[in-house]
């Protein structure tokens, strides 16, 4: 806090500069504020160990399914190869013959 300067008076005259309003010293600290802050900081580590273990437990979840849905994808592929190969070769074929068509088409857009 800023201090009240004191006048310094050159002349030798005493002037009347009108009431001065008390200025409060400052070592004068609200009682409560460790109390606060020791509670503030007890929040935000509570609230940020919240946060940090429900993302533990999404990622554990997402880490879960995903490695399911891998799982199911490679089963089913597999199963799909051995039952039907040709068909397999033939969508894989298809799939290529259409990005290769979507490339062009868009390559060609880009040079115009």
């Amino acid at each position: 806090m800023a201090e009240r300067a004191e006048a310094v008076n050159l002349d030798g005259q005493e002037r009347n500069e009108g009431p001065l309003f008390p200025v409060r010293p400052e070592t004068e600290v609200p009682p409560t504020l460790p109390d606060t802050l020791t509670a503030n900081n007890e929040r935000e580590a509570s609230g940020y160990e919240q946060v940090k273990n429900r993302a533990a437990c999404l990622f554990s979840a997402l880490h879960k399914k995903s490695n399911a849905l891998v799982s199911n994808l490679r089963h089913w592929t597999g199963r799909a190869c051995n039952e039907r190969p040709l068909q397999v070769v033939a969508v894989i074929a298809v799939t290529g013959f259409v990005i290769g068509a979507i490339l062009r088409v868009w390559k060609c857009k880009r040079e115009a």
